[in-house]
């Protein structure tokens, strides 16, 4: 007996863990008069772990990912879905095991809607000055299980979809 997916728009729930991520970074840790440290990093991703898992994994019912693979593992059950009117999406490309160097590239609709996009985190180029995430990195992967690519969407294109 198969069991039926249950899927659900999450944008918003995902978008209020990465502005409260962003607001507590800018506010409180981004100020010019403190050195960035390695510690003050660390404590700020102990925290931002917190809020996934606040805002995020607990709302959903998914203690089961574990927020310690922020950022490195694609979260499973969260899937970017790109806006059904855009027939070219320009993407940034970085190939599984890369030095995460990204190229840009522009993929037509056929390409993005045969694959899964499954969300890994938000992007910013700068994460320690002052982020705003503009972006959402995606691990992509062919229906037929091909080698996984990591994309950056540009987030006003995309929506959040939960699968669980």
């Amino acid at each position: 007996m198969s069991r039926r997916t249950k899927s659900r728009d999450v944008t918003d729930l995902f978008q209020r863990f990465v502005e409260a991520r962003r607001h507590l970074w800018n506010t409180y840790f981004a100020d010019p008069k403190l050195e960035i440290s390695d510690d003050r990093v660390g404590v700020f991703r102990q925290i931002e772990k917190g809020l996934l898992r606040a805002l995020v994994l607990l709302p959903l019912g998914r203690s089961d990912f574990d927020e310690e693979s922020l950022g490195v593992v694609p979260i499973p059950f969260l899937v970017a879905r790109i806006e059904p009117s855009i027939d070219q999406l320009p993407v940034l490309i970085s190939s599984a095991g890369s030095s995460r160097s990204w190229t840009p590239q522009v993929r037509g609709a056929d390409c993005w809607r045969s694959k899964s996009l499954t969300i890994v985190d938000a992007f910013d180029w700068n994460p320690t000055g002052y982020p705003s995430y503009p972006y959402l990195e995606v691990a992509v992967r062919a229906s037929d299980g091909g080698a996984e690519e990591r994309w950056l969407l540009e987030s006003v294109n995309t929506s959040i979809e939960y699968q669980g």
